[in-house]
Parts: structure tokens; C-alpha cells; sequence
């Protein structure tokens, strides 16, 4: 076999291959014998057809038979001949099949780019200090003491206000039509905190228990439903029921209703150290974003359309199933648009993942046996299932290489944090308005 590279760009080839007279001839035969199982002609019974009747009966089937047997038994040798790494499948145009003759096609590849890192030694970046304020102890909080608020039912002649639950019922129309979402019962509704429309509850308040009432609005332009943007609603509300919260106390019994604390400076304690952690997550996630930022400004090279195509179809179904746990239709996106806003990122995540992978084999870095055994202990820990359990399934679902994929480069991004040069500054103060 004759295998001929020619490079249309770093990251993309054309395979130029001959198949010689003799391979062209065996796949022949082999074509024959595979529409022989498979031919019904009149007067033979299945699979027993004469070889030579099926050649005559046969021509086009047997001739495309033939191609795709030998392009399935001579591209992974040509491929493999050339040290190619291939991300996509090939685009195959082959030449006429003539009998006698050699067999040649063409095949055009992406492949994995060999990425060859000239700068990543003294890479400067700020660092911001992580600090947890008060008020951000204070939100957190006020956020548990919400959870924590119990439900009452309220005196007589409450009337529906800030701070007040209400359970309702209501039937309404946009446009004079039903629409998903227009009718409920025993809807239970925290007035004043945003979980209706202003324009909805500035009609609703004041309103008392077994009170009924009738709301007419117009729907934002820019509501997220876009089926109701701009429309004129009518509503017939009918309030059931109203409860006060019985807001906790800051106190140790506060502490001891939570479970495992005995003091509520136990509490804040925690929920500072809470916080304290995820905020140095991010911040260790902004600095590697922005040290990865900098290594793809330094080093040029090009990258493969598939694998940001595929990053971008991995975006946009995550994205697809964000809006569908909030109810909205991911069809009602500008698709256009959405490819646009997306891509510069599925871009950033590509080269970030080329560079991390020319680290790991540059610096040799490898994963431990001991290593995927501590992860996969993690991931039992948090799923509450055994080892063998967790082993088994990312063994079933060859989910074992992408993991070691990750390690390695969590160890090249470590690699290029201990070498850059960290300026830590002081957090910037939030303005007051």
C-alpha cells in the first residue's frame, strides 16, 4: 500500500492512498461472499446463490462492498503509517474501482494538534485577598433564618402586606386566551419578596382572607416568557388564607434547633469557614482562568473546528437543559445568536484543554493507581455508594481515561500556578448606594 500526506493546515490533512492490485482482488472476493449470504434470486435458495450469478446480478452492490472493505482495512494502517492522531471521522472520496487495477482514495482528517509551548515560565498575574466581610456573614445568616421562619396563622382582619404568606387561588388570560401557567390552587405566595410581578402585587395588597379581586396588567416587553411579553393579563384572584412568620431570634436555641451546634457562635463560625472556602475556589478558579488566558495570548497555534464544534454542542445541550428546569423553551433562543455569545468560550475551553495536555507530556506527569483510587473514593463518599461500586461503573461507562485526562491536567494548571508570579492585592470595597 501506498500512503501519500499532504497538509492542507497543521491540524488538518489529505491522505492520498493506493491499494495495490492483489488486496483489491482478496476484498473483492470477500464482497461476493458477504452479498452471497444475503442474495435472493429465484430458483436458489438463500446464501446458496453461484458466486459468479451474483457478480452479474450484483455489479453496483459488490463494486461498493469492495470500497468500503478496503477503506475499512487500509485507512487505520495509512493513519497509523504517518503517526496521525485523528479527533474526526474522515471525509472519504474515493476513485473508480476498476477491475485489475489498483484501488485508490482520498482521505481528509482533522487530527490532534501537537501544541509545543514557547512561554509559560514567569507568567505575572493579581491575586485578590480572600476576606469574608460582615456582611457577607450576615447575608448567609439572614438567608438560614429564612429557612428556619415558621408559618402562623395570622389574626383576623390581616391584610395581605410585606412579610405576609398568602395562600391563593387564580384563573387568569392573556390576551383573552388560557396559556400555560394561568390557573392555580392553593398557591402559597411570600408577598413583597419578588416572587410575583410588582404590578401583580401593588393590586393584590391590602387584600383579606376570602377577599377576591380582579388584576389587569400588561406583561413586560422583556419577559422571560416571550408567549406573554407585552400581552395584557386579567386575573380573578381569591385570597384562602394568610400566615405571619415567626422569625427565630439570633440565640443559642436558634443554634440547638439547627441540629449539631450548641452555641450560635458555633454557627457563625461554620458559616464563615463556608464561605471563606467556596470564595477560595473562585478565586482559585479566576486566577488559573486568567493564567490560562495569558498562555493562549503567548502561543499561537491552530485548532481543530471539530473539537470546538463539539465543546460548543456540549455547551449549548447544558444550556438546553438549564432553561428546561426553569421552564422556558430553549427553542424560543435566537440559535444564531446563541452560537455567537457561546463559541469565543468553547474556544477558550479547546485551546485551554491543548495547552494543559502539552504540559502533562512535556513535564511527563503521570496518574498513580493510588490517585484514581483516592478520586473514585471521593465520588463514593459523596454518592454514598461502595468502592467496587463506583470502580464498576466508570469501568462500564469508559469513564476511567476521561478521568485521567483530568488529573493530568489538574496537574498541569497546579504546575503553572507554583510557576507564575502571584501579586495578592486587597479586596475592592463594594460601593453603597
Amino acid at each position: 500500500m501506498h500512503v501519500e500526506l499532504k497538509e492542507i493546515s497543521s491540524v488538518k490533512k489529505l491522505l492520498k492512498i493506493e491499494v495495490p492490485k492483489i488486496q483489491v482482488e482478496q476484498a473483492w472476493k470477500e464482497a461476493l461472499q458477504k452479498i452471497q449470504q444475503k442474495a435472493a434470486i429465484k430458483g436458489f435458495r438463500k446464501g446458496k446463490v453461484p458466486l459468479d450469478l451474483v457478480e452479474k446480478q450484483f455489479p453496483q452492490e459488490v463494486q461498493q462492498e469492495t470500497m468500503e472493505l478496503l477503506v475499512q482495512k487500509t485507512y487505520p494502517e495509512a493513519v497509523e503509517s504517518q503517526k496521525l492522531r485523528p479527533i474526526s471521522n474522515p471525509d472519504i472520496k474515493p476513485k473508480p474501482l476498476l477491475a485489475g487495477q489498483p484501488f485508490s482514495y482520498e482521505a481528509t482528517i482533522e487530527i490532534f494538534p501537537e501544541v509545543t509551548l514557547k512561554k509559560h515560565e514567569g507568567i505575572s498575574v493579581e491575586q485578590e485577598e480572600v476576606v469574608v466581610s460582615a456582611e457577607e456573614l450576615d447575608e448567609e445568616l439572614k438567608r438560614l433564618q429564612t429557612a428556619m421562619t415558621q408559618l402562623s396563622p395570622a389574626p383576623e382582619n390581616t391584610t395581605l402586606e410585606k412579610g405576609i404568606v398568602a395562600k391563593v387561588d387564580f384563573d387568569g388570560k392573556a390576551e383573552g386566551k388560557l396559556f400555560e401557567g394561568s390557573t392555580a390552587r392553593g398557591l402559597s405566595v411570600d408577598f413583597g419578596s419578588g416572587q410575583l410581578l410588582e404590578v401583580f402585587e401593588k393590586q393584590l395588597k391590602g387584600a383579606k382572607k376570602g377577599e377576591k379581586r380582579s388584576i389587569e396588567f400588561h406583561y413586560p416587553k422583556d419577559y422571560f416568557n416571550k408567549d406573554l411579553a407585552g400581552k395584557n393579563a386579567a386575573f380573578e384572584v381569591t385570597v384562602i388564607d394568610l400566615h405571619k412568620k415567626e422569625i427565630p431570634e439570633f440565640n443559642d436555641e436558634f443554634a440547638k434547633d439547627l441540629g449539631s451546634y450548641k452555641t450560635f457562635q458555633e454557627v457563625k463560625d461554620e458559616i464563615q469557614k463556608r464561605i471563606r472556602e467556596n470564595k477560595e475556589q473562585e478565586s482559585k478558579h479566576k486566577l488559573t482562568r486568567d493564567l490560562l488566558t495569558q498562555l493562549i495570548e503567548k502561543n499561537s497555534f491552530d485548532v481543530p473546528e471539530t473539537m470546538i464544534q463539539e465543546e460548543l454542542r456540549g455547551m449549548l445541550e447544558s444550556l438546553a437543559q438549564e432553561l428546561k428546569r426553569r421552564n422556558q423553551k430553549p427553542e424560543d433562543l435566537d440559535l444564531k445568536e446563541v452560537l455567537a455569545q457561546y463559541k469565543p468560550e468553547a474556544e477558550f475551553r479547546v485551546r485551554s484543554f491543548l495547552i494543559c495536555d502539552s504540559i502533562a507530556r512535556d513535564q511527563k506527569f503521570s496518574v498513580l493507581p493510588e490517585e484514581l483510587d483516592e478520586h473514585l473514593e471521593t465520588v463514593a463518599k459523596n454518592s454514598q455508594q461502595t468502592l467496587d461500586k463506583v470502580r464498576e461503573y466508570y469501568e462500564k461507562q469508559n469513564l476511567l481515561g476521561a478521568l485521567t485526562t483530568r488529573l493530568l491536567h489538574e496537574k498541569s494548571l497546579e504546575f503553572v500556578r507554583n510557576q507564575a508570579k502571584i501579586k495578592v492585592t486587597k479586596p475592592k470595597s463594594k460601593s453603597k448606594r
